[in-house]
């Protein structure tokens, strides 16, 4: 098992001559896909490990500690699968609203909610898990993975194609079939999400 450090880069528009320096944040992670920090928090980054678990990395002192662990709900059985994406609602540090997307036991697609506590929500129950969305993969490779809010407010979730080499089940042309697409749901009810009236599909 690989195990990473967390560094930060800066990189600009700068002369050929110039360096860019790097700062260790933290280290000892074990396949690391994704750190982010929910907007205006300054202080704090979360860090996606493949197994499961998300860690929440002081800035500064570089100290770590479990913010969420779903390990029993994941079971890696290839390399492209597990524990795939972050995001928070732009309301994160008031609502505590955050969004992952995970294989599951089976090796199928789960975008689900969670609700973090606390002073700077700095704490998540992982019982407060929702269930919002799952969809079947082909195969245990080309899972997908990423999400993002985009600046209308809505979650963007990129599938993947849902396995093996060259989509061999057309499914990025399956207009039936959530893989291969990018998909854009409302997700600000309290409970559940919404398909935006614009969508084209």
């Amino acid at each position: 098992m690989h195990i990473f450090r967390l560094l930060i880069f800066l990189v600009i528009s700068l002369p050929a001559s110039a360096k860019v320096t790097t700062t260790l944040i933290a280290a000892g992670f074990k396949n690391p896909v994704w750190a982010e920090a929910p907007a205006g928090e300054t202080n704090h980054l979360w860090v996606v490990e493949k197994k499961g678990v998300i860690c929440l990395v002081h800035r500064q002192s570089g100290k770590k500690q479990e913010f969420l662990n779903i390990t029993k709900h994941i079971n890696i059985r290839m390399n492209e699968q597990g524990l795939l994406g972050l995001a928070f609602s732009k309301d994160y540090l008031k609502t505590g609203r955050f969004y992952v997307y995970y294989t599951n036991t089976q090796g199928d697609t789960e975008i689900c909610r969670f609700t973090a506590s606390g002073i700077g929500m700095l704490r998540c129950d992982a019982n407060t898990r929702e269930l919002l969305l799952t969809f079947k993969q082909d195969a245990r490779n080309h899972n997908g993975g990423w999400i993002g809010f985009g600046p209308d407010n809505y979650l963007y979730i990129a599938t993947g194609d849902g396995g093996a080499a060259n989509d061999p089940k057309k499914r990025s042309q399956d207009l039936s079939s959530y893989l291969g697409k990018l998909l854009r749901i409302d997700v600000s009810p309290k409970t559940g999400y919404r398909i935006p009236r614009d969508n084209l599909y």
